[in-house]
């Protein structure tokens, strides 16, 4: 948990991000995209993205607990274990919208010099 406020004997907490959520515009429909997990949905408004999203997060980790030993040992899958592990403990969306940043804007995607 994070500390939000502290004043004298009450302290404020909130979970901690562990996601994000970018929601950007794309043509006539808003994409919702998880970085952290490589998911993406269109919809046709924001707030439509980002409940969808937030039910392929659900749904993708259940998918890969249901076929971990595929999953775990995929090259651009494995590394999202520690995520599945957290997400999987959850018990609704509220619990998965208290881990996600939402953001709002544009998405640049550059290419990256010098990796390895």
């Amino acid at each position: 948990m994070e500390l939000l406020v502290k004043e004298r004997d009450t302290a404020i907490l909130i979970p901690e991000k562990q996601m994000n959520v970018v929601v950007f515009k794309d043509d006539d429909q808003y994409t919702a995209f998880c970085p952290e997990l490589n998911l993406a949905t269109a919809q046709d408004s924001p707030e439509e993205a980002v409940e969808d999203i937030i039910l392929a997060i659900r749904e993708y980790a259940e998918d890969y607990m249901n076929n971990f030993e595929i999953y775990s040992k995929s090259p651009n899958r494995k590394h999202h274990l520690s995520l599945i592990q957290d997400i999987s403990k959850l018990h609704d969306d509220w619990e998965i919208r208290e881990i996600i940043e939402v953001r709002y804007g544009d998405l640049y995607i550059r290419p990256v010099q010098g990796r390895g």
